[in-house]
C-alpha cells in the first residue's frame, strides 16, 4: 500500500482529516532522512519533551535502546522503499521513563515514487506492555508450579488470541511433543470442534473477566476427542488469559454410558408399548372386520338353508337350487378370508419360501388371466396384456402367480363396469418389470401411505368387500422374491401397482 498525497493537496478535507488524527493519536512527519519536522501536542505529552527540542532532531533523541540494530535497519528499509511500516517500538522520554508505542508509518511519495517526508501514527501501549511485563515477572516468580503443575495450563494473548506459553501436561494432552512444539503448531481449529462456541466464550470472557466450569469438547492432533473443564481468567488490563483445562472424559464417557443404557431401556419400553398398542389396534380391526366380514356369508347360509328347508314342493326345484349355489358361494367366501389369515400367518412366520423355475413370462400372466375371467366377465371388463423385451425369466411361479391374482382381484373389485384393465410386463436387462392398471376408484395420497398395512382399508373402499390383509400378502409375497412394489394412484382416475425383481442375466 503505497501514500499518493502530493505537496500543497491539503484542503478542506485535509484539514479534517489532520484534527482528527491530532486528537486521537501520538503524530510526528518526518523528513527524507528522519529529521522531525512536525510533532502534535500528544507527541510532547508523552514524550515530555517541547516541540521547539523535537523540531529539527532525528528520532534517536527519544530512543531507548531496548531494539536491536537490525529491527532499526529494517525500519527504515521499508519505508524507504515507500512501503508502509507497522510495529510496536519501545522509546525513552525527557525524564527518563520508558514508554511504548504501537506505530505507523506511512511515507508521502513524489511524482516519481520516492518518499519525501513520512508520517508517523502512534498510540500509547504502555501499559498493555506493563500488564505484559509484569505477568511476565510474575511468571517468573511462580515458574516452577506452572511448569510442574499436573493440571495443563496455557497462556492466551488476547490482542493477538495467539498462545504464549503453555506447560509440558498441557502439550501432552493434546498430543504434541513438546511445549515447544505446541507453541509452534497450535491452531484452534485442528482442536476446537465448535469454533463458534470458541468464539462465544471469548466474548463471555471479555465481558466477564473469567469463565469457570465450561465443558467443552475438544480434539487431540491424533483426531482423538475429549472432554474439557475449563477454568479461564484475565489478568487486570485484561491483556492476558490464563486457562486451565481438566480432562474429565472419563467421567463424561462414564456418564454417556449410563445414559445410553436408559436411553436404550427407555426405546425398548417405548417400542414394547408402541408393539403393545399396534397388537391392541390389529386385533381391534381383526375382530371389527372378522365380525363384519363372517356376519354376511353366514347370514346368507342361513336364510338359504331355512329357504331350502322351506322349499319341499316339487315345483320348488329351482329355489332350492338357487339357494344351494348361494350356500357354495357363500362358504367359498369364507374359506377366501380364512386363506388370506392362514397366509398372511405364514409369512410372517417364514413358511412360504419361494421356488424358481423357468418359464414363460407373458404366456404364464395370460394364463393366470384366465382364472379371473369370470370374475371380469360379471361386469363386463377386458384384461389386456403387454410385454416387452425377453419373454423367459426365471423366478417362483407359485408366489408370483399369488401376486398377480391378488391385485388382478383388487383391479376387477374396485373397477366400474365395462372399464378396461392392463397388465403390462417387462424384462429389460437383469430386471423384471410387472404393472396391473385398472380405471377405478383410485387411492388418495394419504391413504397410499397406509396401503400395505395389515387390516387397512382405503377410506373410499370401505363399501367393498375385503380384509385388508390382501396388499400387505402381496408387499410380503415380493419381498420374498427381494424385490419392491410401488403404487401411482389418483381418486377417480385409476391405480397401478408395480413389482419389480431382479433376474438372473444368464437366463435373461
Amino acid at each position: 500500500m503505497k501514500s499518493r498525497a502530493q505537496p500543497g493537496s491539503i484542503n478542506k478535507d485535509g484539514v479534517d482529516y489532520k484534527y482528527a488524527l491530532d486528537v486521537s493519536n501520538i503524530v510526528a512527519i518526518t523528513d527524507q532522512k528522519g529529521i522531525i519536522q512536525h510533532v502534535n501536542e500528544n507527541f510532547c505529552r508523552i514524550s515530555k519533551y517541547t516541540k521547539d527540542e523535537l523540531i529539527g532532531q532525528d528520532h534517536r533523541i527519544i530512543n531507548s535502546g531496548y531494539h536491536s540494530k537490525e529491527f532499526i535497519r529494517n525500519l527504515w528499509v521499508t519505508i524507504a522503499k515507500g512501503n508502509i511500516w507497522k510495529g510496536e517500538i519501545k522509546n525513552k522520554a525527557k525524564d527518563g521513563t520508558f514508554y511504548w508505542v504501537d506505530t505507523t508509518i506511512v511515507p508521502f511519495l513524489d511524482e516519481h515514487g520516492k518518499p519525501f517526508k513520512y508520517l508517523a501514527i502512534r498510540s500509547d501501549i504502555t501499559e498493555r506492555k506493563r500488564g505484559i511485563e509484569e505477568l511476565k515477572a510474575s511468571e517468573e516468580k511462580y515458574r516452577d508450579i506452572y511448569e510442574n503443575t499436573m493440571v495443563p495450563m496455557v497462556t492466551t494473548d488476547m490482542r493477538l488470541l495467539k498462545t504464549i506459553r503453555v506447560n509440558e501436561v498441557c502439550s501432552q494432552l493434546f498430543g504434541y511433543k513438546s511445549p515447544t512444539d505446541f507453541l509452534n503448531n497450535y491452531d484452534p481449529s485442528a482442536h476446537f470442534i465448535n469454533l463458534e462456541e470458541r468464539k462465544k466464550n471469548l466474548e463471555t470472557l471479555a465481558e466477564k473477566g473469567e469463565i469457570r466450569n465450561r465443558v467443552i469438547e475438544m480434539k487431540k492432533l491424533d483426531g482423538t476427542h475429549f472432554w474439557a473443564d475449563m477454568y479461564i481468567k484475565l489478568n487486570a488490563d485484561k491483556s492476558l488469559a490464563q486457562s486451565l483445562i481438566i480432562d474429565i472424559s472419563k467421567q463424561i464417557r462414564s456418564r454417556e454410558i449410563l445414559e445410553a443404557k436408559v436411553k436404550e431401556r427407555t426405546l425398548e419400553l417405548t417400542e414394547s408399548i408402541r408393539r403393545e398398542k399396534e397388537l391392541g389396534e390389529m386385533k381391534s380391526r381383526f375382530v371389527y372386520m372378522a365380525s363384519h366380514e363372517f356376519r354376511t356369508p353366514l347370514s346368507i347360509i342361513l336364510l338359504n338353508a331355512s329357504l331350502i328347508g322351506m322349499a319341499n314342493e316339487p315345483e320348488a326345484e329351482e329355489e332350492r337350487l338357487k339357494a344351494v349355489d348361494n350356500i357354495f358361494s357363500s362358504v367359498k367366501n369364507l374359506s377366501g378370508i380364512l386363506d388370506d389369515f392362514l397366509l398372511h400367518e405364514m409369512l410372517t412366520k417364514g413358511i412360504i419360501q419361494p421356488e424358481s423355475i423357468v418359464f414363460n413370462l407373458p404366456g404364464f400372466l395370460k394364463k393366470v388371466g384366465e382364472e379371473m375371467a369370470a370374475m371380469a366377465n360379471e361386469k363386463n371388463q377386458q384384461v389386456k396384456y403387454y410385454h416387452h423385451g425377453r419373454e423367459i425369466i426365471e423366478q417362483s411361479q407359485k408366489i408370483l402367480k399369488n401376486i398377480i391374482l391378488n391385485l388382478l382381484s383388487n383391479a376387477i373389485k374396485y373397477s366400474p363396469r365395462e372399464k378396461e384393465i392392463q397388465v403390462i410386463s417387462s424384462v429389460a436387462d437383469d430386471m423384471v418389470s410387472i404393472t396391473v392398471k385398472d380405471n377405478g376408484i383410485g387411492i388418495s395420497q394419504e391413504d397410499q401411505q397406509k396401503l400395505f398395512t395389515e387390516f387397512f382399508r382405503a377410506g373410499n373402499a370401505e363399501n367393498i368387500k375385503g380384509t385388508g390383509l390382501g396388499l400387505s400378502i402381496v408387499k410380503k409375497y415380493v419381498e420374498l422374491l427381494e424385490g419392491s412394489i410401488s403404487v401411482i394412484s389418483k381418486p377417480g382416475e385409476g391405480t397401478a401397482f408395480t413389482i419389480e425383481f431382479s433376474q438372473n442375466k444368464s437366463i435373461v
